[in-house]
């Protein structure tokens, strides 16, 4: 009898094991870092980063800048991120910055994509980007914790400056075959903690964390002949960032289908039955 209870104990144990097995499954990386400057008409200045392979380590520190007759403009994008078995992790940070002296500002078009803004061939801007975005699959309904920290907000503004920023940080966890996004929280102006978890169904995913700062401004003709007086007098920057982000899934136990239990329930009373039968006859 003890050799058919241990089969049937087998036969439980490894049932368990297989349908409490969740398989996430990376399928695309969208993971980049942006930073990018005008200095009026000069030719702009952009650098952008990715990963060497799909789903592998992301560390990634980047610069850009410009200088023209007393015109500046800085850019800084960083990020660093890792896809592991159950979860997808990262930190970013960017931040732009101008200085020059000059009669007007205008926000530039900011499309929420990565890439340039769109410039003025008489203006001053400085944009960055860290974007870490991944696709990935489930097979199964599935156990989600997102945690982590997002920020943004004008890092400085000195001088006779108006405002001429665009900076935010956001997380969203977006249902792809329902259409719907289950988590969806930006800052601008201010910074806050991300806790959240809830169950996700068999499907696919995208998963975006993403930190922008743009600053831009336009000069006029004597500003731009170093008439208006220079810097550090006129200082405007932005920054944004996300910090301990950790999106961590795990499977939900699932009950044996009642078949296979009544099935195993059969041997082992098969079994007994047995044993009580040759026990009998001795």
């Amino acid at each position: 009898m003890s050799r058919f209870v241990a089969l049937g104990t087998v036969a439980v144990l490894s049932f368990g094991a297989a349908a409490s097995a969740l398989n996430f499954n990376p399928t695309q990386d969208n993971r980049q870092t942006y930073a990018g400057t005008v200095v009026f008409d000069d030719p702009p200045d952009m650098v952008n980063d990715s990963p060497g392979s799909p789903f592998s380590e992301f560390d990634s520190a980047i610069s850009a800048g410009s200088l023209y007759d007393g015109f500046f403009a800085d850019a800084f994008a960083a990020q660093f991120s890792q896809v592991g078995s159950m979860y997808i992790q990262g930190n970013g940070f960017v931040d732009a910055q101008i200085g020059l002296s000059f009669d007007t500002w205008q926000t530039s078009d900011f499309d929420n994509h990565l890439g340039p803004p769109t410039m003025n061939s008489d203006g001053v801007s400085a944009g960055s980007q860290s974007i870490l975005e991944i696709l990935f699959s489930i097979d199964m309904d599935a156990h989600y914790d997102l945690t982590g920290f997002i920020g943004a907000g004008i890092g400085l503004a000195q001088g006779t400056i108006e405002y001429g920023s665009q900076q935010s940080a956001s997380v969203v966890l977006f249902d792809i075959d329902n259409g719907f996004a289950i988590v969806d929280e930006s800052v601008t102006d201010s910074d806050q903690d991300v806790s959240t978890s809830g169950h996700l169904s068999p499907g696919n995913y995208r998963f975006t964390v993403a930190a922008e700062a743009e600053v831009f401004g336009v000069a006029n003709e004597a500003d731009a002949d170093g008439g208006g007086g220079g810097l550090p007098d006129n200082i405007y920057s932005a920054s944004a960032g996300f910090e301990g982000i950790n999106l961590t899934l795990s499977g939900r136990d699932q009950p044996i289908p009642e078949p296979v239990t009544t099935t195993l329930a059969g041997l082992g009373l098969g079994a007994l039955a047995l044993q009580t039968s040759r026990r009998r006859r001795a």
